[in-house]
C-alpha cells in the first residue's frame, strides 16, 4: 500500500467520530429547515431558524459530558449521545417548530455540569446565570447545585445566588418576561401541557391556583430533602456518574411537584435521561418514554386533540411511574453497586 493511503487510512481511522459527527450534523440541519417552512404560521416560531443552530451546541455539550463522565472508554458512547441530540424528537419540535430557546439554555446547563463535575466553579456559574437569564426552566438544576455545595462545600453559597440574581435581572428588564416565565405561572395553572404531579390531584389545573402554590412548594422541598437525606444515608462515594445521575433526579423531581410547568421543564432532564441510557441499555426504554411525553401535549396543540384521545391526567400517571422507576433504579442499582453506571 503506496505511504500517502497508509496515512490517509490511520488519520481516517483516527478522525472517524469527527467525520462521522459533521455528516450527522450536515443531515439534522437538512431535516429541521424544513421544518421550519411547514410550521412558519406557529406563534412565536421567528427563532426556529436560529435555534436550529442551538441544537449543535447541546449535541456538542452532550458529547463533552458523557465523554468527562466515564472516560476514554466512552468515545463511542459519547459518540451517541451526540447523535441521540441532534435527532431527537423533542429538540426538533422545541426548535425547528416552535422557535423556542430550549436548546439553548439546556446546552449552557449541560456545560455548566461539565465544569462543575471538573471543579471549574467560576464558568459553571457563569454558564448558569446566562442560562436562567434565557428561561426560568433553567433554575431547575439549582438543587442539584446546592446539593453539591452541601457535599462538597468547594464554592462559596453566594455563588449559587448568581443564576437566581440573572433569573431576577431578567424579571426587572422586561425582556420578554411572558415568554421567560413557565406557561402555567403565565395562564395561572398548577400545570400547562406537562404531565406532572398535580395532574391527577386536580383535573382543572386552573382550579385555586394561588391557593395551591404555597403547598406546591413546600411538596417540591420535602420531596427533594427526602431524596437528598436518603442518598447521604447510603454514605457512597461522589463521582462523576453519580453526579449526572443527581442532577436528572434532582430537576425531574423538581418539575414533577412544582406548580406552573409547560413542557419546557422536560428539556432539561430529558436530555440527561438520554445521556444515562448511553451507558446503561436498560434506560433506553424510560427515556424514549420521557421522549414521548414531551412532545404528546405539543403534537396535540399542533396537529388536533385527536392526537390526545385522553385526558392528560392519564400522562401524569405514566411519568409519576417513570419517575419511581428512575429514583429505585438509582438506589437499588447505581448507589448499592460498586461498577461505574
Amino acid at each position: 500500500m503506496p505511504a500517502f493511503e497508509k496515512k490517509l487510512l490511520i488519520w481516517l481511522q483516527k478522525h472517524m467520530d469527527i467525520l462521522l459527527m459533521i455528516v450527522l450534523t450536515a443531515l439534522a440541519l437538512l431535516l429541521r429547515y424544513p421544518l421550519c417552512s411547514l410550521h412558519a404560521d406557529i406563534s412565536g416560531n421567528g427563532l426556529n431558524k436560529l435555534m436550529i443552530f442551538a441544537d449543535i451546541l447541546l449535541a456538542v455539550s452532550a458529547y463533552i459530558l458523557v465523554k468527562i463522565c466515564a472516560g476514554d472508554k466512552t468515545k463511542r458512547g459519547a459518540a451517541i449521545a451526540f447523535s441521540v441530540m441532534l435527532f431527537s424528537v423533542g429538540n426538533l419540535f422545541a426548535s425547528a417548530v416552535y422557535g423556542r430557546m430550549d436548546a439553548l439554555w439546556t446546552a449552557l446547563c449541560i456545560l455548566a455540569l461539565v465544569f462543575i463535575i471538573k471543579e471549574r466553579f467560576l464558568w459553571a456559574f457563569v454558564l448558569l446565570s446566562a442560562a436562567c437569564f434565557i428561561s426560568a426552566y433553567a433554575l431547575l438544576i439549582l438543587p442539584f447545585v446546592f446539593f453539591i455545595y452541601m457535599h462538597d462545600g468547594k464554592f462559596s453559597i453566594f455563588c449559587i445566588a448568581a443564576p437566581a440574581a440573572a433569573a431576577f435581572i431578567r424579571c426587572l428588564s422586561g425582556i420578554d418576561t411572558a415568554g421567560w416565565f413557565p406557561e402555567g405561572f403565565i395562564r395561572g395553572q398548577l400545570y400547562a401541557a406537562y404531565p406532572s404531579f398535580w395532574g391527577f390531584i386536580r383535573e382543572d389545573s386552573a382550579t385555586e391556583f394561588g391557593r395551591y402554590l404555597p403547598l406546591a412548594f413546600v411538596m417540591t422541598l420535602v420531596a427533594l430533602m427526602i431524596f437528598f437525606m436518603v442518598f447521604c444515608r447510603k454514605k457512597y462515594v461522589f463521582e462523576k456518574d453519580k453526579a449526572l445521575w443527581i442532577a436528572f433526579l434532582a430537576s425531574f423531581i423538581t418539575a414533577m411537584f412544582m406548580p406552573g410547568m409547560g413542557m419546557g421543564a422536560a428539556a432539561v432532564y430529558t436530555v440527561l435521561a438520554w445521556l444515562l441510557a448511553v451507558s446503561d441499555p436498560v434506560l433506553v426504554i424510560p427515556a424514549l418514554i420521557l421522549e414521548v411525553l414531551r412532545i404528546w401535549p405539543q403534537a396535540a396543540e399542533i396537529y388536533g386533540r385527536e392526537w390526545m384521545a385522553f385526558p392528560i391526567q392519564g400522562l401524569c400517571w405514566i411519568q409519576a411511574g417513570v419517575l419511581f422507576f428512575y429514583i429505585m433504579h438509582f438506589y437499588k442499582k447505581v448507589l448499592d453497586s460498586r461498577t461505574q453506571v
